[in-house]
């Protein structure tokens, strides 16, 4: 290879690590602050819900009770219908009609966790890896 030619793909390479290590940091912040906005949304969101339900007892007890139970037989068909984890190499995206409730994960550990495998990848970890091998090709063609 020529000098200008190595030259020009370590400068090529250097921009592209440059590039993914912004668009990991910008994904980390992403998920700091949308894990701050449910951590304040979901109790919120609970309350309210559980205020509806006392308001409802209070004001019509049938109807009241009418909605706690539809709600609560809704909630059981949920967790029904998650069902149990299949093997590895039997997953597939989950049901278009209960997507939550297939494959609900109580840790929320990435962004998609209701369509993501275990076995997969997240989008930051592939970049991670990227980020790496270019790194290894930066270190080779230094060494040169």
């Amino acid at each position: 290879m020529m000098p200008d030619e190595n030259a020009a793909e370590i400068a090529q390479i250097e921009r592209e690590i440059e590039i993914l290590r912004t668009r990991c940091d910008l994904m980390q912040r992403s998920w700091r602050m949308a894990s701050v906005f449910f951590a304040i949304a979901l109790p919120m969101v609970g309350i309210a819900i559980a205020g509806l339900f006392v308001y409802a007892l209070i004001t019509d007890f049938v109807l009241g009770l009418y909605i706690i139970g539809v709600a609560t037989v809704c909630g059981i068909l949920i967790w029904i219908g998650r069902g149990t984890e299949p093997p590895p190499a039997a997953r597939t995206r989950p049901s278009q009609f209960l997507p939550v409730g297939l494959s609900f994960n109580p840790v929320w550990t990435t962004p998609g966790w209701w369509w993501r495998r275990d076995d997969e990848k997240s989008e930051y970890e592939t970049m991670q890896d990227m980020i790496a091998l270019r790194e290894q090709r930066l270190r080779e063609l230094r060494a040169r």
